[in-house]
This record gives structure tokens, C-alpha cells and sequence, in this order.
């Protein structure tokens, strides 16, 4: 005669295992509803979020304004470098008039006097 096999006995779970244990099956039972109803098309969504429109705005303002900075500032460092590489031009003085050696040769013109 053959005996059917035992059942293995569980050990006792402390209380909070269980609880924690039921908590998790609980949750994996939500997470399983909500795919099925998500692949099947339906759900048991509610509306959308509405759309907030002056959040939408403000950002896109924001960023628009940062391109902008962006560029002015790619720009100003450009005018800077080229200023930087091409040398300034060094103003000339006029030469200097030896009045008193040109009164001696007699080198004074009518108009000078």
C-alpha cells in the first residue's frame, strides 16, 4: 500500500509578514486590473488632466527667452574676439614745429607770420 505524500507545513508567519505579505498581494492585484483595463482599451480612468494652458505658455516663454540669451551672448563673444584680433589702429602725432629754427634758415612763409 502506498501512502499519499505528506504535505509540507508551512511555518508560522509572524503577524506583521502576513500583513506585509497581503499589503504586496493587494497591490499586485490593483497593478494587474489596472494593465488589463489599459490593454483592453477601457479603463476606469478618469478625464484627462485639463491642459494648463498659462503653465504651457510661461514655460515656452522661458525657453524661448533662454535661446535668445544664448545667442546674443554666442554673438557678443564674437564681436569681442574679432575686436580682439584685429589690432587698433595707433593715431599718428604731427610732427613737431622747430619754430625758431626755421625763422633762423628764413624758412618763415608770408602766411606763417
Amino acid at each position: 500500500m502506498s501512502e499519499p505524500a505528506p504535505e509540507p507545513k508551512a511555518e508560522p508567519q509572524p503577524e506583521g509578514e502576513t500583513a506585509r505579505i497581503q499589503s504586496l498581494e493587494s497591490r499586485f492585484d490593483r497593478l494587474e486590473q489596472m494593465l488589463k483595463d489599459a490593454l483592453a482599451g477601457g479603463g476606469s480612468e478618469s478625464e484627462p488632466e485639463p491642459v494648463d494652458v498659462k503653465a504651457e505658455t510661461k514655460k515656452a516663454l522661458r525657453e524661448l527667452q533662454a535661446d535668445e540669451k544664448r545667442k546674443a551672448d554666442a554673438d557678443e563673444l564674437a564681436a569681442r574676439r574679432a575686436a580682439d584680433a584685429r589690432p587698433e589702429p595707433v593715431a599718428e602725432k604731427p610732427p613737431r614745429e622747430h619754430r625758431r629754427s626755421t625763422r633762423f634758415m628764413r624758412w618763415e612763409r608770408e602766411g606763417d607770420k
